[in-house]
């Protein structure tokens, strides 16, 4: 099972149905459990575009190697974001 698919099943809320939005919870080990997976897509997104852009760039002396703009990886974080902010009980364990 990809880690898309992994995280999909991680992040299925309760049936639109039987409980109003704002009821719609998951429990505390789902919530850590979605973060992390979120932070190893991104991390590994952030690892493969690095080691791409080293194998291009032409090494500056005394420059930090700045990676281009990802949006994916930008959007990995604004689900984090999203998904810890639903629970402002639990941002310590969360992030």
């Amino acid at each position: 099972m990809s880690s898309t698919a992994r995280l999909c099943g991680l992040l299925h809320f309760c049936d639109h149905d039987t409980n109003p939005p704002s009821d719609r919870q998951l429990e505390l080990e789902a919530l850590v459990a979605a973060i992390r997976a979120l932070e190893a897509l991104a991390h590994e997104r952030t690892v493969a575009k690095l080691q791409i852009h080293a194998e291009d760039a032409i090494p500056i002396e005394d420059q930090p190697t700045q990676l281009p703009y990802d949006p994916a990886s930008v959007f990995l974080l604004e689900i984090m974001v999203s998904v810890t902010s639903q629970a402002p009980l639990h941002i310590e364990e969360l992030w």
